[in-house]
């Protein structure tokens, strides 16, 4: 095997000019604040100092191979004032090096930091563990410097191995290893430690890696000291393709001009197949033919002429465009404006936007998405969320083309499919939030409310226009949302950062009693009970069936002024004075609820009841949200806004409210199962039943005495008439979630028995199963995630995220638990790539 002496040392004296490149890139467009956490992340990791951000005490792996200090380095060092920078023989981390859109063309100055720690594999458990507390310490300090820096700690054997791994936030998990290893090593830059091996092997012998790499160590061409090896990358393998694509879906949510570039290289990579041309393999080719053009060499330039080829191949102009805006959004470049410092990144730009012929009036366009609204966001949500769509259905014909058995670990797909449900997925109860980080605000000082009556031109419900509530303002004006009840779009407008507390509120509502007073009421109270923003959902919460965390109720919102004329005593109390049938014409005071909730998967629901029976709607279906083994909310609020009595009306329905979650969630078996009502005078019954919950008119105590005998003695289950001895044992039953279908193995003696619950609860056996689990799990998915396939061309358009979710029953300790199926018997953690 060729492997000329005098050509290394050109190669590795190349690659050192290269690396300087791109650290000098990096620094002229980092802020101050992100230069110093970029220049100090070495530092922190090879020394463990109490003084110093990252310390960990004990026997905390620190230093790295072959790391020498640089004098800014010492500059930014010497604020702590008691550190003395000691020379040490440690070298635990073999290499540090930055990847992603560092030094590209696609870094703006408050792009996140993706930070690859490659350590030594013979690292036991207990210092992996340290060193990733290091990890997380460097990243809590660069957050007080206002940075994101994301770690990844990595085996160098890992790639090889192709180890499968659990997802957490910033880590795909099985669904991607070789494209990821891909974006590294062309976008690479070495901030300490070894230089990386794979940049010596010329792309015509990927397919002999391992021998040429050997070659190289047993000539003695260089110190295996100085050097790190990932491994080589021939090809990707074909199942990688559709978890990759979940991935960047998954990772759209948040940053969806990213995710439409990456999904459609994907799309590229995968209509390419089997003879994919793999980026890091052109961008090799180019370095090692003399290319020394640091724009020929850009890591996101490259994606986007390989996305621009293939759409123009594709005769997709739409997306093409779109890919174009993306590009030029991602960089947060403002080239409609005099440029102060024509830097590289403007040259670079300015040259690639000479082939794209954009008209002035584009580029101003998007310079200002600063200021963008709703119907800005809007468009480019549609948009982006389009591409995205189009990109998985092909990614999916693709998998049934060549008939993959996902690689992908079940509990990988379950976790990235549901967390895409509950952010893509609509359905008639759900806020939709159109703004994933497209706008910095959608604030409007000034809205106005419409509600159109049945039987108008328009639909019925209530409009949102953010005018004033004048003629000349108003006229020719477009709504900006349309819902069904009040309170949803006020939750929609709130979510959307579109009101807060300030806002000024008008309403044109003629035919309603709703107040203004009453809706800027209902405004305050959500700013008071609920964040706009919420936490990134834990993958944790993702492996298990949904779960209300937050609930609100709001109480008569669009009956305020209901029986105003029902003044009650101050000291009256629940028994004294039933807000639900009060006084001697029984009349009831509650005439409507709504009920806003977050879910643990950060859905927002909202929902709307009226009329006499309003309480008992809510909390059937409040408490059908509910399966057995979930938690009580962890914060549960009663809003009323009734012109008289609004205090005891919060506090009996508030009471009401915990009474059913009580009763719905008792795992005691001894509780009550029924509450008794009386409304209006009318008596009625909410019956609690393992899988359902149901309410019923009372004529007489006879009928009463029937349907809990009915319940208790027949032991027919009210929803599914199936018998008390079910095929179901308690633990599915508890585990049941509306909405879902969900499949639960038991082993048993001869093979294992499955249990299938569908999306309203209804439960199936099939016994004695003994095929493969993981096919069978695959195949499901499979069907799942092709069955659009069958519906119209409307309903094509959609995808569907909600795939079954899997679990096994296993026995410990002489009880049976529910484990996500695939997890092995526990839920790990690891900031592990």
């Amino acid at each position: 095997m060729d492997t000329n002496g005098i050509e290394i040392e050109q190669r590795i004296a190349r690659l050192e000019a290269l690396n300087q490149q791109r650290l000098n890139r990096a620094r002229l467009i980092l802020t101050e604040s992100g230069l110093k956490v970029f220049e100090l992340i070495a530092p922190l990791l090879h020394f463990n100092h109490p003084d110093l951000p990252g310390y960990v005490g004990g026997s905390c792996p620190a230093g790295i191979q072959n790391y020498h200090l640089l004098e800014t380095q010492r500059r930014y060092l010497s604020e702590w004032e008691h550190f003395r920078p000691e020379l040490t023989d440690d070298s635990a981390i073999l290499g540090v090096f930055c990847m992603g859109s560092t030094a590209s063309l696609g870094q703006c100055c408050d792009s996140d930091l993706d930070v690859w720690v490659i350590y030594d594999s013979n690292l036991n458990a207990h210092q992996r563990m340290l060193l990733e507390q290091k990890c997380q310490k460097i990243t809590a300090w660069s957050a007080q410097m206002g940075i994101e820096a994301n770690f990844f700690l990595v085996d160098p054997e890992q790639f090889v191995r192709s180890r499968q791994q659990v997802v957490t936030k910033d880590n795909c998990g099985s669904t991607q290893n070789w494209l990821l290893l891909d974006e590294f090593y062309r976008s690479c830059v070495r901030l300490a430690g070894c230089n990386l091996v794979w940049f010596l092997v010329p792309v015509d012998c990927e397919e002999q890696y391992a021998e040429y790499v050997a070659a190289l160590f047993d000539q003695q061409l260089m110190d295996p000291r100085d050097w790190v090896d990932l491994g080589g990358i021939a090809r990707v393998p074909a199942e990688e393709y559709f978890g990759a694509a979940l991935w960047q879906l998954y990772k759209g949510i948040d940053s969806p001009f990213k995710a439409v570039l990456k999904t459609l290289l994907l799309e590229s990579y995968s209509h390419q197949y089997p003879n994919t041309s793999l980026l890091c393999h052109e961008f090799k080719q180019s370095w090692m033919d003399g290319c020394c053009d640091p724009l020929g060499l850009d890591s996101y330039r490259l994606v986007l002429e390989r996305v621009s080829d293939y759409l123009r191949e594709q005769n997709d102009w739409a997306r093409l465009d779109l890919a174009r805006r993306c590009f030029y959004l991602k960089t947060c470049m403002l080239l409609s404006q005099p440029v102060e410092e024509l830097n590289w990144q403007v040259i670079g730009l300015r040259y690639l936007m000479s082939d794209w012929h954009w008209q002035h009036e584009l580029l101003v366009e998007l310079d200002r998405r600063e200021q963008w609204k709703v119907e800005h966001v809007r468009k480019a949500y549609r948009e982006v969320l389009e591409a995205l769509m189009v990109g998985f259905r092909k990614l999916i014909e693709f998998a049934r083309r060549n008939q993959i058995s996902e690689a992908i670990n079940p509990e990988d797909i379950g976790v990235l499919s549901r967390k895409l449900y509950a952010s893509f997925e609509m359905t008639p109860s759900k806020v939709d939030l159109i703004n994933p980080n497209i706008a910095p605000s959608l604030f409007e000082p000034v809205i106005t409310l419409v509600q159109v009556p049945e039987g108008r031109h328009n639909p019925a419900g209530w409009y949102l226009y953010k005018t004033p509530l004048r003629a000349s303002s108003m006229i020719g004006a477009k709504h900006q949302k349309h819902t069904d009840h009040l309170s949803k779009l006020l939750a929609w407008a709130y979510f959307n950062g579109i009101v807060n507390p300030t806002t000024q509120i008008n309403i044109h509502a003629p035919d309603s009693n709703i107040t203004v007073d009453a809706v800027r009421r209902m405004v305050r109270d959500l700013s008071s009970a609920m964040p706009v923003t919420f936490a990134a959902t834990r993958k944790e919460e993702l492996s298990k069936p949904s779960e209300i965390r937050q609930l609100m109720l709001f109480v008569n919102l669009s009956h305020p002024q209901a029986y105003a004329d029902h003044e009650l005593p101050l000291d009256a109390t629940p028994e004294s004075h039933s807000i639900f049938s009060l006084g001697d014409d029984e009349e009831n005071l509650v005439q409507s609820i709504d009920m806003l909730f977050v879910s643990s998967w950060n859905e927002i629901h909202s929902y709307h009841f009226a009329g006499n029976e309003a309480i008992l709607d809510c909390m059937v279906m409040l408490t059908s949200k509910m399966h057995k083994q979930a938690n009580i909310p962890m914060r549960s609020d009663v809003f009323c806004y009734s012109q008289q009595n609004p205090n005891l009306i919060g506090q009996q329905v508030r009471q009401v409210l915990l009474d059913c979650m009580t009763m719905r969630l008792d795992r005691s078996g001894s509780g009550s199962d029924y509450r008794l009502f009386t409304l209006g005078g009318e008596r009625h019954g909410l019956f609690f039943e393992r899988r359902s919950v149901y309410k019923h008119k009372l004529e007489n105590p006879v009928d009463f005495y029937r349907h809990i005998s009915h319940n208790k003695i027949g032991g027919r289950d009210h929803a599914s008439g199936e018998s008390a001895d079910s095929v179901a044992p308690t633990i599915v039953e508890n585990h049941a979630s509306e909405g879902l279908v969900q499949f639960f193995f038991e082993q048993g003696l001869e093979g294992f028995n499955i249990y299938v619950v569908d999306e309203a609860n209804q439960v199936e056996l099939y016994e004695h199963f003994k095929g493969s689990k993981e096919e069978l799990v695959q195949s499901v998915n499979r069907f799942y995630s092709s069955s659009r396939q069958q519906q119209s061309d409307e309903e094509e358009q959609k995808v569907n995220f909600n795939l079954p979710q899997f679990y096994e029953i296993v026995e410990r300790n002489g009880s049976k638990h529910i484990l996500p199926y695939g997890a092995g018997g526990s839920v790990s953690q690891s900031v592990n790539l």
